[in-house]
């Protein structure tokens, strides 16, 4: 995710580094006001010309990371993020984002040896630091099925932190695919506790509920999600078994309907994903991205989609 704070850290001087000249900082300014606008090719185009007059900011580098994993280019950005590691080793955050950018690519054993190493890094009064570690790290497990280690990463994340709702939320999936509904249901309600506006959380927690047969408040969880993501198909599919159970069977078809509607234009997103990853530079794939995008309903995605392919060459 890019940062507004690795802009503000390129432009702050420390004993290692002196600080940017005033032209410098004025185009860091710049950088961070075309990242605000989506205008990612610029801000990368930008970032690299200042550091051609300051090739050493370990900051720049990351920000160049978080740029072009933005626009797909996983592969350049574990570049950019492997730079600024070995300009200092010791930086925060930089083997956290190397092993999400492995994460998003599905090398689960190598991002499992970045979030270990960003661990021996992180000091052990940063709590919140420590449990996104641990909780990117029991996804890792998960995905690899092992499933022990998986809860133990989860459980160490929220030791550390227990306030952290997304953490719940993966754990409650993790009891899911292990057929402990009650243990899931029961995490699931703790992350809507703990953010009870997030759309995810709730789907989770109304899915669940479903599944158990527990219906009092399914339709004030699957409101929530469909309030902001009318695309969505688990929301869409699990409101329908709601109100077929309530025998509202006329209500439930319109769910149904749009449940069918959006699965084959989800698998087509999948696929265009896939092409964009495959080749980020194509203006083509980006366009095609954002017409499925549209299709959905999903219009911020489909804005952001547009705005990087009208940066690219045809």
């Amino acid at each position: 995710m890019l940062s507004a704070g690795l802009i503000l850290a390129a432009c702050e001087p420390s004993e290692q580094r002196p600080e940017l000249g005033a032209e410098e900082r004025a185009m860091m300014w710049e950088v961070q006001a075309a990242i605000e606008e989506q205008q990612y090719l610029g801000a990368l185009s930008i970032i690299d010309s200042v550091l051609k007059r300051v090739p050493d900011r370990v900051e720049l580098h990351a920000l160049r990371g978080d740029v072009l994993s933005d626009l797909y280019r996983f592969d350049d950005a574990e570049e950019a993020y492997l730079r600024a590691l070995e300009l200092d080793s010791d930086a925060s955050g930089l083997a956290f984002s190397l092993g999400n950018n492995a994460f998003f690519v599905s090398r689960y054993r190598d991002a499992l040896g970045y979030y270990q190493a960003e661990r021996r890094n992180v000091a052990r009064s940063d709590t919140v630091a420590l449990a996104a570690i641990w909780a990117q790290t029991g996804r890792v497990y998960d995905r690899l099925g092992v499933v022990d280690s998986a809860l133990i990463a989860y459980e160490s994340a929220l030791e550390h932190r227990p306030s952290y709702a997304q953490a719940w939320a993966w754990l409650a999936e993790l009891h899911e695919d292990q057929g402990a509904l009650e243990e899931a249901l029961a995490c699931a309600e703790h992350a809507v506790d703990l953010d009870a506006a997030d759309p995810d959380f709730n789907y989770l927690a109304g899915r669940l509920k479903v599944q158990a047969g527990l219906l009092d408040d399914v339709a004030a969880h699957l409101n929530v999600t469909l309030s902001s993501q009318p695309w969505h198909v688990g929301a869409n599919y699990n409101m329908a078994r709601y109100l077929l159970v309530r025998e509202q069977s006329e209500e439930a078809v319109h769910y149904l309907e749009e449940t069918d509607r959006l699965q084959i234009i989800n698998a087509d997103i999948i696929l265009a994903r896939f092409a964009v990853q495959n080749n980020p530079l194509g203006q083509e794939e980006w366009l095609m991205l954002a017409e499925l995008y549209g299709r959905a309903g999903r219009h911020p995605e489909r804005v952001e989609a547009i705005r990087i392919a009208r940066q690219l060459n045809p």
